[in-house]
């Protein structure tokens, strides 16, 4: 398993435009947080990503993975709208009403996984 500092991936994050799932692990010999590299994002799921990491507040936005629960991170009800609206302007689409709840969307991935079903044709 290939671990790298905070630092490391968001350097190839800019230098590489590698966008990847971060998966949050815990060293035992210094408590110090590292993240692994996982799954590589298609270019709609990149971009309904950076939408969603760019409403949150700089606190949140370089800790995001695709399984950040929003609830963890207190994602309020006026961020919820903005990030649906960016994503609607985005992708050309509109969410449908019944999914207009934030309680629809309890992780990154689930909120991108439904943007990527609405403008896959």
């Amino acid at each position: 398993m290939n671990t790298a500092n905070t630092a490391d991936i968001n350097t190839n994050i800019i230098n590489d435009s590698t966008y990847v799932d971060f998966i949050e692990d815990t060293r035992s010999d210094n408590n110090e947080k590292t993240f692994t590299l996982d799954n590589k994002l298609n270019n709609i799921q990149k971009r309904a990503f950076d939408v969603i990491k760019s409403t949150l507040s700089e606190k949140h936005e370089n800790k995001v993975s695709l399984d950040t629960n929003f609830n963890s991170i207190s994602l309020d009800s006026i961020t919820f709208i903005q990030t649906v609206v960016i994503l609607e302007n985005e992708f050309d689409f509109e969410f449908d009403d019944e999914k207009l709840l934030i309680t629809e969307f309890p992780t990154v991935k689930t909120m991108i996984d439904y943007v990527e079903s609405k403008v896959q044709p």
